[in-house]
């Protein structure tokens, strides 16, 4: 399986080196890893699986991954940029830089593949869900995540309706579907997947909380490649200042769950 080599990596915003990247990465598992955990326990995961943590991040689910699946099972963990779970020291943890848009694939490898806010961000996320599909084993689970902006656009008011919608401009331009997460039970059905459930949690969240801060950081790192689209930074600086004020309360965005199994006997 060739490892990335660093071209176009340009092309995601979100990029692990930047200052306070660990940081913000730790924010959102803080805010979604038990979601995820609960739902990967659903699906059985357990000793001697095989699993895929497709765009591993900070790195936390692919420790939970480790340790379900025991020294019996394998984990593979990959990312553009892998810098975070490279810290982890699991002897069943296998880590691969990978860019799923040119890389190749193992195919019927896994008894789980899973991404959490990964294909939204790639323009090819339709030919790499496919790719991704290929990698299953017979009866092997396909569990994705994305996040959709439509609680914030339908309750966001005032500043922070207009800073939101400013980067979802900034956002669409540069490739990112912020509304690919409603289509992906579809998805999954129209490539013949069993068993298919879904899932969305819309939550709301206060000023000068973690979940503002996470907020607060996206956004920075955003406006450094110029996706605050029409925004002055007197606005985003007042903008920061709202999000900071305890007792103000904001509408965040969903996190959409799907999953299903590729038809057959688990192998």
């Amino acid at each position: 399986m060739p490892a990335h080599t660093d071209a176009d990596t340009q092309d995601y915003r979100l990029e692990n080196d930047w200052e306070h990247a660990r940081h913000r990465l730790t924010l959102l598992e803080r805010r979604y890893d038990a979601g995820t955990i609960r739902r990967l326990e659903a699906l059985g995961v357990g000793t001697g699986w095989c699993c895929f943590e497709v765009g591993a991040g900070g790195g936390s689910i692919t420790r939970w991954l480790c340790a379900q699946v025991g020294s019996r099972g394998r984990v593979l963990a990959v990312d553009l940029d892998t810098r975070f779970v490279e810290e982890l020291d699991n002897d069943n943890l296998d880590v691969i830089r990978m860019d799923l848009r040119t890389d190749e694939l193992p195919a019927e490898a896994f008894d789980l593949v899973h991404a959490r806010v990964v294909l939204m961000h790639i323009p090819q996320r339709e030919q790499i869900l496919d790719a991704l599909l290929a990698t299953l084993r017979p009866g092997g689970w396909l569990f994705l995540e994305e996040v959709d902006d439509f609680a914030v656009r339908a309750l966001a008011t005032g500043l922070h309706s207009e800073v939101t919608a400013a980067y979802k401009v900034g956002l669409e331009q540069a490739g990112v579907a912020l509304d690919w997460a409603r289509q992906l039970p579809e998805a999954l059905n129209c490539r013949g997947l069993a068993e298919i459930g879904t899932g969305c949690e819309v939550s709301m969240f206060e000023g000068g909380s973690a979940d503002a801060t996470w907020w607060v950081f996206t956004m920075a790192q955003l406006a450094e490649h110029g996706l605050s689209r029409g925004l002055s930074a007197s606005q985003l600086a007042e903008w920061n200042a709202l999000l900071s004020q305890p007792g103000s309360w904001f509408p965040g965005l969903a996190m959409v769950s799907a999953w299903g199994r590729c038809p057959g006997p688990r192998s």
